[in-house]
């Protein structure tokens, strides 16, 4: 893979991986200290929380034994680089 294809899809995927629900709080948080909005917000997730918790040490796809780098915070399943990275693993 060319480096400038790698860095379309690693900004893709943290694009998309910020955009799930989970993260709605958090994004909404920076505009409320930044006094653009005055609304209360319940408890935030931390990225930490949600993407590094690995119960299941191995990539979820078939036929796969690479280790997990991230669990995406979608369908939480466990995705080693290859398969999230340059396989592109999106939600639209």
């Amino acid at each position: 893979m060319s480096d400038r294809q790698y860095f379309i899809n690693m900004q893709s995927v943290i694009h998309n991986q910020l955009s799930a629900p989970s993260f709605k709080n958090l994004i909404k948080s920076g505009f409320i200290n930044a006094g653009i909005i005055d609304e209360t917000i319940g408890e935030l997730e931390k990225p930490k929380d949600i993407y590094f918790k690995f119960y299941d040490l191995y990539c979820s796809m078939n036929n796969c034994e690479n280790r997990t780098l991230l669990i995406c915070a979608w369908c939480k399943k466990h995705f080693c680089h290859y398969h999230l990275i340059e396989k592109i693993h999106i939600h639209l």
